[in-house]
């Protein structure tokens, strides 16, 4: 099997911990996230990528809800195979 290699721009929560003034609020936005990997699932409901492929391991694996996906970019590059003997 092979794996795509993509970019996604996707939305992300943030937190802000201590004492602030609530007006600081009115102009807060979700954070813009970039995540570079091998896709491993891309599903109806959630897309996951993964940094690095071992045989059939994967390691650094991200899951993203696709409802907060706002796009991927697949990349020029040849598809990893999951094994090094191929």
């Amino acid at each position: 099997m092979t794996y795509k290699r993509v970019t996604v721009h996707w939305l992300d929560s943030s937190t802000h911990i201590g004492w602030e003034d609530a007006k600081r609020y009115k102009d807060v936005k979700p954070c813009r996230c970039e995540s570079t990997g091998y896709l491993v699932i891309n599903s109806k409901s959630l897309m996951a990528i993964s940094l690095s492929l071992s045989g059939d391991d994967i390691n650094g694996t991200i899951t993203i809800p696709r409802k907060c996906v706002s796009y991927v970019e697949e990349l020029d590059v040849k598809p990893a195979m999951p094994s090094l003997s191929e």
